[in-house]
């Protein structure tokens, strides 16, 4: 009887459909971005223009979970199609909770394996670099990139890892659980993503997927007409109106990269 309850459970795994669902961000997600820092006025893209995608994904045992992730409103229904095909894949993601994201620090994963989207931060640079930061927006301030087990498939550059619990990952020749694959890639590459393993020169970010920076730079003048409209709304005044139109002249974001190009700075 055991072997044969054991039999059902995984027809029952085998079995078990994609879902997903794409929503408005909530209100109690809306301030977990805002308490954990990730999102605050001046980040350049409005929380009115992201989305909370809701995937089936497999974890490392190859049982479904339900995973959650903060997009661009743009990219929601083209990421639904990619997570639907990683989950046809059985790539395993270890852990894709709002809470091992955005939580208070010390619930989060301690093996700081944790896939994700939007966050409002500066891109990171080269671990070949002494800084560790650049200038310029990431793409995950935009909630367009996607990072998938960041130890699994590190950021990378001169044979050097800022993340020591990915070092044995760096050896990209011998096949783990939860790598990248060429099947992976091809998940992103039909919405027109990118990968970062294919970058060129010594810099590879093998966790991230990404549009080319022609895409961004298109979201990002929605998204400032946006919060121009917004602000505009509240305060209809002639004078607010010329104040905000010279901050969105200042303050236009740049990107890392050039259109189509990819960068020595992760995005």
């Amino acid at each position: 009887m055991p072997g044969v309850l054991s039999l059902a459970a995984v027809a029952l795994t085998l079995a078990s459909p994609f879902q997903s669902s794409i929503a408005p961000l909530p209100a109690d997600v809306r301030a977990q971005l805002r308490q954990a820092h990730v999102w605050q006025p001046g980040c350049p893209v409005a929380l009115s223009n992201l989305r909370l995608l809701t995937v089936t994904h497999r974890d490392f045992d190859g049982r479904p979970q339900t995973g959650q992730l903060v997009v661009n409103k743009s990219a929601a229904r083209p990421l639904q199609r990619v997570f639907r095909r990683l989950y046809g894949l059985y790539f395993p993601i270890r852990h894709l909770q709002l809470d091992d994201a955005y939580g208070r620090a010390a619930n989060r994963p301690t093996d700081g394996d944790v896939s994700g989207s939007f966050e409002c931060r500066r891109a990171a640079a080269s671990p070949c670099a002494r800084a560790t930061t650049t200038k310029a927006w990431s793409n995950h301030a935009f909630g367009l990139a996607v990072d998938l087990n960041p130890v699994e498939n590190p950021y990378v550059g001169c044979g050097q890892s800022r993340n020591p619990r990915a070092q044995r990952y760096r050896d990209r020749s011998r096949h783990r659980r939860g790598m990248v694959t060429r099947q992976v890639v091809a998940a992103f590459a039909s919405i027109g993503w990118g990968w970062g393993g294919s970058w060129s020169g010594n810099t590879k970010d093998y966790m991230h997927f990404s549009p080319p920076a022609t895409d961004c730079r298109s979201t990002v003048r929605r998204s400032q007409r946006t919060q121009r409209g917004l602000r505009d709304r509240f305060d209809g005044s002639t004078s607010h109106r010329r104040r905000s139109a010279r901050f969105s002249l200042r303050a236009r974001p740049t990107i890392a990269g050039g259109p189509g190009r990819l960068t020595d700075a992760r995005r």
